[in-house]
């Protein structure tokens, strides 16, 4: 087929498409939703790998998913958590931090999961309203507000 005037491009010349082509003519993707993630603290502590995942996540798992379409897209509110935490934990959680995953669960929240120096395993839940964790060092599993207070005791007790 071939464009009409109205629809040649700025070129100036008319473009034959493939027979069932629709990129000319399909409407433009809808924009990425916004989702409060903060570029620098996410990069400067957890990495580009991190980071790369969040928009991963973002850009891929907008819609449902998964092998049934139950899985949620990602909750702005867990990745405020997440960058609320990295506010509170300071500098010193990114020394403690080695080769973190990120994952997005089934409910749309972020999963941060790491090893400690001692290869046993820390996993971080960042729910909508509380953050969920397990440390298996301390064989403590628990949750806490994303209150200041509570999250610099866990970030001292990661650090423990």
């Amino acid at each position: 087929m071939t464009l009409t005037c109205e629809q040649t491009l700025t070129w100036g010349f008319d473009i034959d498409l493939f027979p069932g082509d629709t990129a000319l003519t399909e409407p433009a993707p809808q924009p990425l939703p916004e989702i409060g993630v903060r570029d620098d603290l996410v990069l400067g502590r957890l990495g580009a790998k991190v980071w790369g995942r969040i928009e991963y996540f973002r850009r891929f798992y907008s819609q449902t998913w998964g092998d049934r379409g139950q899985g949620k897209p990602m909750s702005p509110r867990s990745v405020q958590g997440l960058c609320r935490f990295l506010e509170v934990a300071g500098d010193c959680f990114s020394d403690l931090v080695r080769n973190p995953s990120l994952f997005l669960t089934d409910e749309g929240f972020l999963e941060l999961v790491w090893e400690d120096q001692d290869g046993k395993s820390v996993q971080l839940v960042f729910k909508p309203t509380a953050l969920e964790y397990y440390l298996e060092r301390q064989q403590v599993e628990d949750r806490t507000a994303y209150q200041p207070e509570s999250l610099r005791k866990l970030a001292a007790c990661l650090a423990a």
